[in-house]
């Protein structure tokens, strides 16, 4: 099974969160590890939305809790990024 493991921080809980700090990502298939700065926003959506594409299992640290809802949040403040 091909997984892809990440992480973000941010700065602050769902009603408050409006900057994306970092990211990881750890290709469980490669071992490769990809830090993601607050200027990375873009390209690590980019490359999380490309692994999914390519059938990996994309596993949050705190995924379905928080990640997804404030990446989804994130998103609008971006314009070109759509989250499915």
């Amino acid at each position: 099974m091909k997984i892809l493991v990440t992480d973000i921080e941010t700065n602050g809980l769902l009603d408050t969160v409006s900057k994306f700090h970092c990211a990881y990502t750890h290709d469980r298939v490669t071992g490769e590890w990809i830090g993601y700065r607050p200027d990375d926003f873009a390209a690590y959506v980019k490359a999380i939305e490309m692994k999914a594409a390519e059938g990996y299992l994309i596993a949050f640290h705190n995924g379905i809790g928080y990640d997804w809802r404030a990446l989804k949040i994130l998103k609008k403040k971006h314009p070109g990024l759509i989250w499915p």
